[in-house]
């Protein structure tokens, strides 16, 4: 076993000393004073109860003993190095790890973008994402799980300890397949939409409130058959297959609306409109790689 009291500045200056064959060149290059390698030294050999090395007038020669230490000293050394090295790697890793809470508004939005942008300019950057509710994220990113939420701005009394940050503004809009009979209609009243089984967020979305205000000023009844969900998937494959209403905030739904797969109907929402932004720890400054990304995602929300 290892004898505890043997140091690494005792291997240094012992593989120093095997290297120049010279007490005052290891001095010199070790950055000591002769008397502090000579002390070095000798705490080595007190420790191992041997001599390993000779001082003579043409130098410093290495004993049988200090032969048969040399190469398990240097192999120990220089295992440790790549050790050392190994962690230093990870560490940078890590420190281009970017951990986002995201809510389905962004993530099927400007999110993918950002994240692809991101990786060509820091090719060495991996991502961690975790989507829920607001409220799961907001406790996520106070335990540090994640480093940055991203989505649709929370009530103000939920973000104590926080910041958010403004990116853009969005709203919610109601979906349907595309051929649907009111996309037809020759005079579309939005009350229609009672006929028709309807989509809505259950109560822990963030926009169910806007939602809520914008059916009352509508003066839309909500259908007896209703689905209140937060399950997305479910929902757009949902609407797709049947004559369903879904009301929605419109990023989770950009690229089936820009494709065609899914329409708008033509109402007015601009009430349900809401901030979108980035939110952060008030108490420390955010890890680099979350500080970098929070530029990508400002750039892409900016074109939004």
């Amino acid at each position: 076993m290892l004898d505890r009291r043997i140091k690494l500045r005792h291997l240094d200056c012992f593989l120093e000393i095997a290297r120049t064959r010279s007490l005052s060149k290891s001095a010199d290059r070790l950055h000591l004073t002769q008397p502090a390698i000579s002390k070095t030294l000798k705490e080595l050999e007190d420790i191992l109860g041997v001599r390993l090395v000779e001082r003579n007038r043409s130098g410093a020669t290495l004993t049988s003993y200090g032969s048969a230490l040399l190469p398990a000293a240097s192999a120990g050394l220089q295992q440790l190095d790549r050790a050392v090295r190994s962690v230093s790697h990870l560490q940078a890793r890590d420190r281009m790890l970017v951990r986002v809470g995201a809510l389905p508004t962004v993530a099927a939005s400007i999110l993918p973008r950002a994240i692809e942008d991101f990786r060509r300019r820091y090719p060495e950057s991996s991502f961690r994402l975790v989507s829920g509710p607001y409220d799961f994220l907001l406790s996520q990113l106070r335990e540090r799980a994640v480093d940055i939420v991203i989505g649709r701005m929370a009530d103000p009394e939920k973000l104590h300890g926080l910041s958010f940050n403004y990116i853009y503004s969005e709203q919610v809009v109601f979906l349907v397949r595309a051929g649907h009979p009111l996309l037809t209609s020759a005079a579309f009243d939005p009350r229609d939409i009672a006929r028709y089984q309807l989509i809505m967020p259950d109560e822990r979305a963030i926009i169910r409130r806007p939602v809520d205000q914008l059916l009352q000023m509508l003066r839309i009844d909500r259908p007896a058959s209703s689905i209140e969900t937060v399950a997305h998937a479910f929902s757009r494959v949902y609407t797709i297959e049947s004559d369903a209403v879904w009301i929605i905030s419109e990023g989770v739904a950009a690229h089936d609306i820009a494709t065609g797969t899914l329409c708008k109907l033509p109402i007015d929402t601009e009430v349900s409109k809401g901030a979108v932004g980035y939110t952060l720890r008030l108490e420390a400054e955010a890890e680099t790689a979350a500080r970098l990304f929070v530029e990508t995602i400002l750039d892409h929300g900016r074109a939004a």
